[in-house]
């Protein structure tokens, strides 16, 4: 019959037969000892006969609406079924020594038949997986916990994480079984800590008023004499007695329930032994002390029944009394009586509920729920003593399970000690567990994110991908939930330097920035939030650059060749909505220049600068949202400035106007030559920056005005005075000249208007000098011995090459620059880094005026005569021809100038000088941007790049290193050796600084580069092998 009930229970689809089973069985377990260990070993051999999927047949509903497993149902009816008494209605000694046998058999099968399971189910066993069937199995305990019907899940519960601990302990077992016990050991603590969670509201009035309302329906449905139901309601046990009452009911609908009824009465009669033994030993130690240790009873269901309140009065005799009396109560709770059918309406209004509640009140002082610390430090443990990087992996994911179900445990010491080991792992896949146990509950708990947040900056720079990407998330998280909170513009600069990081944290971190400033909104508040955010962010950036803004935008709005075509199809789509949202901000900002005017301090001054820089980089991506504000702009070209931010709030203004001038076809001419003559005037009194800006927007304001004259005018101005000194230098070569300053500052004027006027157009012919006698001008003072005009005329024969690079090919040039670049003294190191600026922005500069033709040569048709189709299409023609022409040699000419430079430039950069080497760095990305060369020469040198101390030459040089490798596969491995043997030239010259100046530790460079090296021989060695197959 046993084996027959046994088969039933595992076939599928047929409710009834699996029904009856399962009540068969436990009856013959119960009657038949004999049999135990055969049914025990029919179920397990039929465990491979359960669904293998986590959408397992769950057939047994719980009157709670949920359902378990038949399986699971099974065990734990098996587990009650021993539990027995002689004869029910004697309350004897003899009873109560047959329960607490019976009670102890049942135990000690619920740890064998885990034992089997879990070795059978817990871990895979070679081809066969059967850990679906343990969860499931786990999942169903979870899930009956602390329910009235089922008290053996919480023996099942202990037992088994006993089991798991010892397991996951040990660390002879295969690192498999040793995995999978942490993790089930997480699960059950997580429950446990819920169970926790909920005990705390259970002294709540509301639901003591739920449980004394169960108390008083079930007494009522057995006695009806009202002096007798007031005893019972003061009684201590009072909720032991209503759940027996219930179970009887139940008993009667489900036999099932009447073992249930015998598993809690010989659990409580064992509780209550326990206590007395114990009080007994504390007895003995008050007569006859003792040096030994205090005997401690470590079986699994240990605990102590606290319904009597802690008396400091009563004595331990009076409270083993006490005790006594309450096993007698709880052996006359065997002949309670069933109810009657005139009184089941009383039992039958109890809803199931109410009843879990009574049984979790009377859970919350057993020792299973207070287990929850020792699980949790044994977890904690883990970090300080296990080596085996899987097993700390899966110890903090266990911790993550944990703080799900109460995420008020990450203020704990212990947790944030864990926290901090996990962080400083060795390891990226537990610091990426440890960041994920952070991120996934402190967004929305500022206090949290608090604590946390150094931690989370320090890893926001970690080696590992998956880690930083993580903090990103985080962050980005933190941003949009939780607008208010005062880091933020903290949290912005760092999110901004993962901008060039692994292009998935990239994707990310512009995701981020377009959720957070460009997507369009109607809220006013958000939109003055957001420039809150933009100005503090610039300020906070300032030291660095002010660019991050303006690159920013760039990628919301510009398409590029490296992107892909969804990519481009993305931006296109985002346009409208990114510039709808700019021109807001816009809007806002323009309002804010008006109130931080009203304050006169260092912080008001600060955000003024912020203010401009925001307006300047946001409306150069449209100027036409800037124009309606050119009015109130305007007014600050002519501020006094008495300090540096007054210098660069001009600067700005100036570079404003520049874009949004040319709007300004509608504006009368008296406003045109009033801007006019406040830019010139700026040239008299203004430093570098100042005077760079307000020629470009004189170069612009004139595009539009035509008024060549002015041009001349300060052309004429500033190329007599520097004549005027070269004849007194002349005269008087060997007298030191006086007026050097004011002779640098001339220099530097007439090198940036030979970049913005091109003197060499018909409208400059009535001049007196030619562009040969600038050149000639420039060459002479770069030969005098005065240091500050040398430089000024260095930096302003940039400027005029940018305009006229022609020269640089010429012989006098190159031997210029190859003087300077080759002169490795300290004294001329300023000297080779204007040479190697002056390069690069010759090379960015071709962009610039390629563009500029272009837009010449597209208003040059609407000049000609279109009342003749044919002529006018002729002027199509010859313009695009023109245009072609012109652009293929620049393109030649940036090609040649870029070959005829190359390798000294290369060669410069092995040098002990960082700002040299950040210099050659910015000219070879320069090229490689153009593809202006061959990419093959600069890889040697691009691969002793990774190994700078600089970060940013790191960076650059891998960014270059990942293009390359995308546009010309296969390449970079042709260079390996000897981007090694350049790596260890330059680690030389590290080292010698290093030596001289002892505050740094080259170590750590080194090993990246190599590492660098050592990857892509790997990478070329595999390639050769599949080549060969």
């Amino acid at each position: 019959i046993s084996s027959f009930t046994v088969s039933c229970i595992f076939v599928e689809n047929i409710f009834d037969l699996q029904a009856h089973s399962i009540t068969i069985l436990p009856e013959l377990f119960s009657r038949y000892e004999d049999h135990r260990d055969s049914i025990l070993d029919d179920i397990l051999l039929s465990i491979v006969r359960l669904p293998t999927s986590k959408k397992s047949l769950r057939c047994y509903r719980l009157p709670s609406g949920e359902s378990i497993q038949m399986f699971t149902a099974l065990i734990m009816h098996l587990i009650h079924s021993p539990v027995q008494t002689i004869n029910s209605n004697i309350t004897d000694a003899g009873n109560e020594l047959n329960l607490l046998n019976t009670y102890s058999i049942g135990q000690n099968i619920a740890y064998k038949f885990l034992t089997l399971f879990f070795r059978s189910c817990g871990t895979k066993q070679g081809e066969d997986d059967y850990r679906i069937i343990f969860e499931n199995f786990l999942a169903d305990l979870l899930t009956t916990a602390n329910r009235p019907e089922w008290p053996s899940s919480e023996i099942l519960l202990t037992l088994l994480s006993r089991i798991l601990m010892k397991n996951f302990s040990n660390q002879s077992l295969p690192i498999q079984t040793r995995l999978q016990s942490l993790e089930y050991l997480g699960s059950v603590a997580a429950q446990l800590r819920k169970d926790t969670i909920e005990i705390d509201v259970l002294n709540s009035r509301e639901n003591q008023e739920r449980i004394d309302q169960v108390i008083h329906k079930t007494l009522l449905s057995i006695e009806t004499d009202e002096d007798i139901l007031e005893v019972y309601k003061t009684d201590p046990l009072r909720h032991h007695r209503s759940l027996i009452i219930y179970l009887n009911e139940l008993s009667q609908s489900e036999p099932t329930g009447h073992f249930a009824k015998m598993f809690h009465i010989g659990q409580w009669l064992r509780d209550i032994n326990l206590t007395i033994e114990r009080l007994n030993q504390t007895l003995t130690r008050r007569v006859k002390p003792s040096n030994h240790a205090e005997l401690v009873d470590v079986d699994t269901d240990e605990s102590i029944d606290n319904n009597n309140p802690s008396n400091p009065t009563i004595t331990v005799d009076d409270e083993i009394e006490f005790k006594k009396s309450e096993k007698l109560t709880i052996l006359k709770m065997l002949t309670l009586p069933i109810t009657i059918r005139k009184q089941q309406r009383y039992t039958l209004d109890i809803d199931y509920d109410d009843i879990c509640l009574l049984m979790r009140y009377l859970t919350s002082n057993r020792p299973f729920l207070k287990t929850f610390d020792v699980y949790l430090k044994q977890l904690a443990a883990v970090f300080q003593s296990e080596a085996g990087t899987n097993i700390r992996s899966k110890a903090m994911k266990c911790l993550c399970t944990v703080v799900e179900a109460d995420p008020t445990i990450l203020g704990r010491n212990d947790i944030k000690s864990c926290v901090k080991v996990g962080l400083t792992d060795k390891s990226v896949s537990v610091r990426e567990a440890a960041i994920d146990l952070i991120g996934r509950y402190i967004v929305h708990k500022q206090l949290l994110i608090l604590q946390y947040y150094d931690v989370l900056c320090e890893r926001s720079i970690d080696t590992g991908v998956s880690v930083r990407k993580r903090v990103v998330k985080i962050f980005r998280d933190v941003c949009l939930s939780q607008p208010d909170f005062v880091r933020i513009p903290d949290i912005c600069s760092r999110l901004l330097r993962r901008i060039n990081d692994e292009e998935s944290i990239r994707k990310l971190v512009l995701e981020t920035f377009q959720q957070l400033w460009f997507t369009p909104t109607r809220n006013h508040y958000e939109i003055r939030q957001r420039v809150q955010t933009i100005i503090d962010v610039l300020i906070d950036a300032q030291k660095q650059n002010n660019t991050w803004l303006e690159n920013l935008v760039k990628e919301f709005l510009q398409t590029n060749d490296k992107q892909s075509n969804d990519d481009k199809a993305r931006i296109r789509e985002q346009r409208k909505d990114v510039l709808k949202a700019i021109h807001d901000i816009i809007n806002e900002l323009v309002e804010s220049i008006l109130k931080i005017e009203s304050a006169n301090d260092q912080v008001s001054s600060n955000k003024m600068v912020a203010t401009f820089v925001a307006l300047y980089a946001l409306g150069k991506a449209n100027p036409e949202h800037v124009l309606s504000h050119v009015s109130t702009i305007v007014e600050y070209l002519n501020i006094k400035c008495t300090s540096y931010n007054d210098n660069v709030i001009v600067q700005y203004v100036a570079k404003i106007l520049e874009f949004t001038v040319p709007l300004m076809k509608s504006a009368s001419s008296s406003i045109i030559y009033s801007l006019e003559g406040s830019l010139t005037k700026l040239l008299l009194v203004s430093g570098q920056l100042v005077i760079h800006s307000s020629i470009a927007c004189l170069a612009a304001a004139v595009r539009l005005s035509k008024n060549v004259a002015l041009v001349k005018e300060v052309f004429l101005r500033y190329h007599s005075f520097i004549i005027q000194c070269q004849l007194k230098i002349i005269e008087n070569p060997n007298d030191e000249f006086k007026g050097s300053a004011q002779l640098a500052r001339s220099i530097y004027i007439l090198g940036v208007l030979c970049k913005y006027f091109d003197i060499e157009r018909s409208e400059y012919d009535d001049l007196q000098f030619s562009v040969e006698d600038i050149f000639q001008l420039f060459m002479f003072f770069i030969e005098r011995p005065d240091s500050v005009v040398k430089l000024k005329s260095l930096v302003g024969l940039g400027y005029f090459l940018q305009r006229y690079g022609q020269y640089l090919i010429e012989d006098t040039i190159r031997q210029l620059y190859h003087t300077y670049l080759l002169d490795r003294r300290p004294l001329a190191a300023q000297l080779r880094c204007q040479v190697l600026i002056n390069l690069e922005e010759y090379f960015r500069d071709c962009i610039r005026r390629m563009a500029e033709q272009d837009i010449d040569y597209l208003h040059l048709p609407s000049t000609t005569n279109t009342n003749e189709d044919e002529n006018s299409n002729d002027a199509h023609q010859i313009t695009g021809a023109n245009l072609k022409d012109t652009t293929d040699i620049h393109s030649e000419m940036a090609s040649s100038i870029a070959q005829c430079y190359l390798r000294i430039v290369l060669d410069t950069y092995l040098s002990e000088d960082e700002i040299i080497r950040q210099c050659v760095r910015k000219v070879v990305s320069c090229i490689l941007e153009q593809g202006l060369v061959h990419p093959v020469q600069f890889i040697p040198f691009l691969i002793a790049m990774t190994t700078d101390r600089d970060i940013n030459i790191q960076q650059s040089a891998e960014q270059n290193l990942q293009d390359l490798d995308k546009t010309n596969p296969g390449i970079i491995q042709t260079k390996v050796m000897q981007g090694f043997k350049m790596s260890y030239q330059l680690q030389k010259l590290l080292l010698i600084q290093y030596n001289n100046n002892q505050q740094v530790d080259p170590q750590s460079d080194i090993i990246r580069g190599k590492s660098f090296c050592l990857y892509g021989v790997r990478f070329a060695k595999k390639k050769k092998t599949n080549l060969k197959y």
